[in-house]
């Protein structure tokens, strides 16, 4: 396993402009909802563990994980976002319609079927499932989400978005 940015680095894509914008997303946005203190975010950076190839370029899966309470493999394909989720416990119904209860997220090409991991929907198990998002904005809001309701919700993310209001 590499981290985002050592697999960037390794692969060095034709788009830097593009992969460089999704590694900040990854590395600085995600990070901050699951851990509260850069040293936590800095011992337990977001990974990638598999790549998968599709219209000529690698696209990475990410996973991340907060030991003892949730795992998180997550990818792009073909534009959209798919989360697959992992914990000891079921995850409280908190997403606000953000994605199909319901609805089984299939593979789009043989090689993300074997490089991304594949749950069964939410609404049949809330501890393992994989959802399908249209969005960065819709993964970001998501992983907020989900990190409040396993009580992950940092002071760190918290307080670089507060506005204080006199």
């Amino acid at each position: 396993m590499l981290t985002v940015k050592g697999w960037f680095e390794v692969l060095d894509p034709p788009d830097k402009r593009f992969a460089s914008k999704e590694v900040e997303f990854i590395v600085s946005e995600v990070a901050l909802l699951f851990f509260s203190k850069f040293a936590e975010i800095e011992a337990n950076q977001v990974k990638v563990v598999s790549d998968y190839p599709y219209k000529g370029n690698l696209f990475p899966v990410y996973f991340i994980e907060v030991p003892d309470k949730v795992m998180v493999w997550f990818w792009s394909c073909r534009g959209r976002w798919r989360v697959s989720v992992k914990t000891p416990e079921p995850v409280e119904d908190v997403f606000l319609g953000l994605f199909a209860p319901d609805k089984v997220v299939k593979p789009c090409t043989e090689f993300e079927g074997r490089a991304g991991k594949f749950f069964s929907p939410y609404a049949q198990d809330p501890r393992r499932f994989t959802v399908q998002l249209g969005s960065d904005y819709d993964l970001y809001a998501f992983f907020l989400m989900l990190s409040e309701a396993l009580g992950l919700r940092t002071e760190l993310a918290e307080t670089r978005y507060h506005v204080a209001v006199d």
